[in-house]
């Protein structure tokens, strides 16, 4: 009976987990390509992800806040091989070798931009603008006041203009 009781608690909690997670997968894909470009390491990462949430999803109490859950792993998943990858010589080499694949036929230029703010503001605005978590889920994911997120976004979306009008006035002058 024991065996069966327990069988029947991780069958529904494994259900529960997979309609949840099927309503947030397509967020954290592109969530996990804006931070990676490399489509290998973003399955890497999501697989990463994943597990944990599974591992640790009776933990969830509040499962309306699945999404937040879930991208607040993949935040602490990407620091810790963030951190793993700078102590690695090999990768300080080829960093500057990146793949930049295409990210799924969207326009990668827009990802290259973004990726030439700092870590910190490219975090907030692709967890905000792109993957539509808002400020308050995003402090506490990141474990920063609520309004260093604020400046950190605003800060982001000046420098993305800056550096969007200048693509654009160099485009334009090469007609």
């Amino acid at each position: 009976m024991h065996y069966c009781a327990t069988y029947y608690v991780m069958n529904s909690n494994r259900n529960k987990f997979e309609k949840l997670y099927k309503e947030v997968h397509s967020d954290l894909s592109r969530y996990c390509m804006s931070l990676e470009r490399n489509p290998d390491q973003a399955r890497d990462l999501m697989g990463d992800v994943i597990l944990r949430a599974y591992e640790r999803f009776d933990k969830l109490n509040d499962h309306t806040k699945f999404k937040s859950f879930l991208f607040s792993i993949a935040v602490n998943v990407r620091r810790e091989l963030y951190r793993k990858k700078l102590n690695n010589e090999k990768y300080l080499e080829s960093i500057s070798e990146q793949n930049t694949t295409p990210i799924y036929g969207e326009d990668t230029r827009v990802y290259e931009v973004i990726h030439n703010l700092s870590k910190e503001q490219a975090e907030v605005f692709i967890l905000f603008e792109m993957s539509d978590i808002s400020l308050k889920d995003i402090s506490i994911m990141t474990n920063t006041n609520i309004s260093t997120v604020k400046t950190r976004l605003s800060r982001a979306r000046n420098n993305l203009r800056k550096m969007l009008t200048q693509e654009f006035k160099k485009h334009i002058t090469t007609f």
